[in-house]
């Protein structure tokens, strides 16, 4: 799988992405192919032509920014922290929109109230989680395609969806990760 396919300003690198590995390598021509069908003939051996393969790999490479998203992704799912929510103080740290629900159901008066409120905000919470894990995917796919600025501002628009709710804690590895390159 290619990441754009298009030689470098140099006219003498190409970026590639193996099915095997995650990372992205940059092959380096050193015989003069004109077109990247060229290049890629000749990595498939069909096509006998010396090539250097460059271990220079982005400072972040993609297995390793996978392994972030992944973690924050885990780590930023739903209300998992202390809360005192409400009049009631209620604690909604593990709580999922839908228990929040049954627990509504299954009260009454103030109390029913109370977790009405919480179901609506942790289903809030939930939907801006789930948001952020798409800026993070979206993030790493524009990364794999060396257009980090792009990915640096959907990184940081995680990041943003965390503080919405508390001090960001899972998102903001990834946003220094891709800033750092």
């Amino acid at each position: 799988m290619s990441c754009g396919g298009t030689k470098s300003a140099s006219c003498r690198s190409y970026c590639f992405q193996s099915a095997a590995s995650p990372m992205l390598v940059v092959f380096e021509v050193q015989a003069g192919w004109q077109t990247y069908e060229d290049f890629q003939k000749a990595v498939e051996g069909k096509v006998r032509r010396r090539i250097v393969i460059s271990t220079t790999i982005q400072i972040a490479s993609l297995e390793s920014l996978r392994r972030i998203l992944d973690r924050a992704t885990k780590n930023w799912n739903g209300c998992n922290w202390q809360t005192e929510f409400g009049s009631r103080k209620l604690d909604l740290c593990g709580i999922r929109s839908h228990q929040a629900h049954w627990l509504a159901e299954a009260t009454s008066g103030d109390e029913a109230l109370a977790w009405q409120i919480a179901e609506r905000f942790l289903s809030q919470l939930e939907e801006d989680a789930k948001r952020a894990a798409k800026h993070g995917e979206r993030c790493f796919e524009l990364f794999a395609a060396s257009r980090w600025q792009e990915a640096l501002a959907f990184a940081e628009a995680a990041v943003l969806l965390e503080a919405t709710y508390r001090d960001p804690i899972a998102w903001p590895p990834l946003r220094d990760a891709i800033a750092e390159h």
